[in-house]
């Protein structure tokens, strides 16, 4: 694959934040053989190297193919050596011992190579996890714990150093849960935590020997006012052996005082948060800071020579441990001038994209599996996770753009996997929106952008929209699996407007060219033909589905388990079964159960309301209970809610005591307790009972999903 001339020149000018974000718009805009090839002319960075990563991974991820996962797994273990090698432990032995050729690497590098470990981690996670299989489970964990450990500390520390750049500005990072400022002092500012109850001042160099401390005439207000005493005596303590051994101090200890806090467990880190009103500066002719003249009395004290270590402090509080070369170098140096603001910011927003990811990830797991989540050290806070990928989106980093289609995702498939409602919220469309629009002009062509294009219209309702930007989509891609999602999209959005040939028609494509999901798609064929009266070949799909099932080696799975009770249904001579009510329900269930028939227009949902009321001589019902539960759904959607509540209590009747397809049962629960929220709220003891018996049954249909989203109505009811 050749690099287009002009491009390889001008490449050679740009710095490797600049080369990497290029090489990204290449994958983004259609060309992913071109973006590998263009990242190969600089894989000696370090940084070009991790975006070379994340573009193969990405690729295997799409094409879902195990070489290309191997691939991709090398080459991120290679991208964690290298960090290691400038990072590590043992690049500071080498240094130190053998006194190395290699020039002292900046703070910022260290930092990076630190954020770039943390990411091959997490990607060697995700591709660890498609082996489904136990190791793979556990290796991946295993693998998450150390990423989320390294961006944890990291994290934290470029926060503590943008809060003392930026502090001023609109736009900010969330705040890190258990946030602990870290104290410093530098010879230009004054950067401390909390309220004090004393003041440094420093007499000239001729006095330095007779230091004193003294408490300040009038003292600060403070949260905890009956431990100033505490600190006071340790500050008091510490400021006589200072003064005692300062003729013999050697020149390292000039430059730092460690306080000891272990005898002070109810001491100086137990208090409030101290601030310091103003800068102190440094007077350069005599040696000493200036202190405001707003105090009445103050401590004189050599003041040049006090210096907090963040690293004693950090171990008191039991904050995220690293090895020496990593954490300890990094915490020393936050304070030093050595790192430009500029950087500052692009490590925040570097920082920001993987902690949002781990943030946002876990916040859509279940209860039983966020309490595991706790457990084992991981922050599951949805809000910060948002926070976190819209504040790298919108920063200099390379990660920006990767943030967006994080975010894309999010509000176009994540938040709508647990939604207690059909339809999407309006928050939802506006921020995905207005994501798609700030991209435009970067990606104007881009294939999956317009495919998140394609996902809003669909959001909107505005199905026809939706098939237009997928055709677009379908027709630029440079992906055989980005195509096959467009064709996916298409398929459903068919289905939405109840276009039974034509969406069986894409649905057996998908079967007959897709490797996964196959059995799924040959059910969804299934049920289109018989809903348009195409009653040939649902013996032949029977034995086809039973047949996937049996072969698959995850049997264990959602899916599979629907599609092992949806057998039964299935004729077992030609003449069962012939009725085009019968499947047309079928077809219902799965918009119903997929959340889908939100998104069929008012019109249409007039023929889904028509068919539930059709007799029983007419229309045969596959499952006792379906017609009534989908009635009622659609009522709901017109807003029809007292008509709702009826069609939810006939389908609960007719569901008594009866075992089979219990899931009718569990989700017109649900549905009921939903409609009498929004009826009254003095249905609000009668909603919660219902909840809390859906939550008897178990082992039914898409019970994790169900399961999660009861469990949230239950809190807010409670």
């Amino acid at each position: 694959m050749n690099i287009n001339f002009d491009m390889e020149t001008d490449s050679d000018d740009l710095t490797e934040v600049e080369y990497s974000k290029k090489g990204l718009e290449l994958w983004f805009n259609n060309k992913p053989e071109e973006s590998e090839e263009f990242f190969k002319l600089r894989l000696d960075s370090t940084p070009i190297f991790a975006s070379y990563s994340f573009v193969v991974c990405m690729n295997s991820i799409i094409a879902y193919d195990i070489e290309r996962i191997n691939v991709a797994q090398n080459l991120l273990k290679e991208l964690e050596q290298k960090c290691t090698l400038n990072n590590g432990w043992l690049s500071s032995i080498r240094t130190k011992w053998f006194n190395s050729g290699t020039p002292k690497r900046s703070l910022a590098k260290n930092m990076e190579d630190q954020i770039i470990a943390a990411d091959a981690y997490m990607n060697q996670a995700i591709l660890t996890f498609f082996t489904q299989d136990f190791s793979g489970l556990m290796k991946g964990s295993w693998l998450l714990r150390k990423a989320w450990k390294i961006y944890q500390s990291t994290y934290s520390q470029i926060y503590n150093k943008y809060v003392e750049l930026f502090d001023n500005e609109i736009l900010k990072p969330p705040q890190p849960q258990n946030y602990h400022p870290v104290i410093t002092r530098t010879t230009s500012q004054y950067v401390c935590t909390a309220k004090p109850h004393f003041v440094l001042k420093s007499t000239s160099q001729n006095d330095s020997s007779n230091n004193y401390v003294t408490k300040t005439n009038e003292a600060l207000n403070c949260d905890q006012p009956n431990e100033t005493n505490i600190f006071s005596a340790q500050l008091d303590a510490n400021s006589t052996s200072f003064s005692s051994h300062s003729s013999n101090t050697t020149k390292s200890d000039k430059n730092t005082l460690r306080l000891d806090l272990k005898s002070q467990q109810n001491g100086f880190m137990s208090q409030g948060p101290l601030t310091c009103p103003e800068k102190i500066t440094r007077s350069d002719s005599i040696g000493s800071f200036n202190v405001p003249c707003t105090y009445s009395e103050v401590l004189s004290v050599s003041a040049s020579n006090l210096v907090f270590s963040s690293l004693a402090i950090r171990k008191h509080v039991g904050g995220p441990w690293f090895p020496l070369s990593c954490d300890e170098k990094i915490t020393h140096t936050l304070s030093c001038r050595n790192i430009k603001p500029d950087e500052v910011k692009r490590l925040m927003g570097a920082i920001a994209f993987g902690y949002g990811i781990f943030q946002l990830s876990a916040s859509l797991l279940p209860n039983h599996l966020l309490k595991l989540i706790n457990f084992l050290g991981f922050e599951s806070n949805r809000s910060v996770g948002i926070s976190s990928l819209m504040y790298c989106r919108l920063s200099p980093d390379m990660r920006s753009t990767l943030a967006s289609i994080a975010l894309l995702w999010f509000y176009t498939f994540g938040s709508q996997m647990f939604k207690n409602e059909d339809g999407y919220s309006e928050s939802d469309i506006n921020a995905a929106s207005l994501i798609l629009d700030e991209c435009k002009n970067n990606f104007p062509g881009s294939a999956i952008f317009q495919f998140f294009q394609g996902r809003v219209e669909r959001m909107k309702a505005n199905t026809k929209a939706a098939v237009d930007s997928y055709n677009y989509a379908f027709q630029f891609a440079a992906q055989k699996e980005l195509k096959l999602l467009c064709l996916q999209e298409v398929a459903w959005c068919k289905m939405v407007q109840l276009d039974f040939s034509d969406s069986a028609y894409r649905f057996n494509e998908l079967r007959q060219i897709c490797s996964y999901s196959k059995a799924f798609y040959a059910y969804l064929t299934a049920i289109c033909q018989g809903a348009q009266a195409n009653f040939a070949n649902l013996e032949f799909f029977k034995k086809e589905i039973f047949q996937l099932i049996r072969s698959t080696s995850r049997k264990d799975t959602q899916i599979i388990k629907f599609l092992h009770h949806r057998i039964n249904v299935f004729p077992n001579d030609a003449d069962d079964h012939q009725n085009s009510f019968y499947w047309k329900y079928l077809v219902y269930e799965v918009l119903y159960l997929w959340n889908a028939l939100g998104n069929v227009s008012y019109s249409q949902l007039d023929q889904i309301i028509a068919d539930c009321t059709a007799s029983n001589e007419i229309a045969e019902e596959p499952m006792i209970g379906i017609k009534k539960l989908i009635l009622g759904s659609a009522l709901t959607s017109q807003r029809r809610f007292q008509s709702a509540v009826i069609a939810c209590k006939d389908c609960i009747k007719e569901r008594q005591k009866r075992a089979d397809y219990e899931h009718i049962t569990v989700f017109a629960h649900y549905e009921l307790a939903m409609l009498l929220v929004q009826c009254s709220k003095d249905y609000k003891d009668d909603a919660k009972k219902l909840l809390q018996d859906a939550l008897v049954y178990k082992n039914y249909d898409l019970e994790n999903r169900l399961v999660v989203n009861i469990q949230k109505e239950l809190k807010k009811l409670n």
